[in-house]
């Protein structure tokens, strides 16, 4: 899974959009400022909504969608 991470990761700093949705997974599975720095290197519309929904649950210190200790969990596109 890492190689698979770090090719997407790659990819997207090339400006290829095709890693988009491996970055959206990883970004679900383990956050982390890599997989948001090379989505925002290709980002639409939904992954800027996503993105997006990432920050705010980072920035949430309570709240239904808090993680815990931690803060920083990415809700899929169609759980908000």
């Amino acid at each position: 899974m890492h190689r698979r991470r770090s090719a997407a990761i790659a990819l997207a700093h090339r400006g290829d959009a095709g890693a988009r949705d491996t970055l959206l997974r990883e970004l679900e599975r383990s956050p982390s400022e890599a997989p948001v720095d090379a989505l925002a290197a290709i980002a639409d519309e939904d992954a800027m909504v996503h993105l997006g929904r990432c920050a705010v649950d980072q920035a949430a210190p309570s709240g239904p969608r808090d993680a815990g200790p931690v803060g920083f969990r990415c809700l899929p596109a169609g759980l908000v």
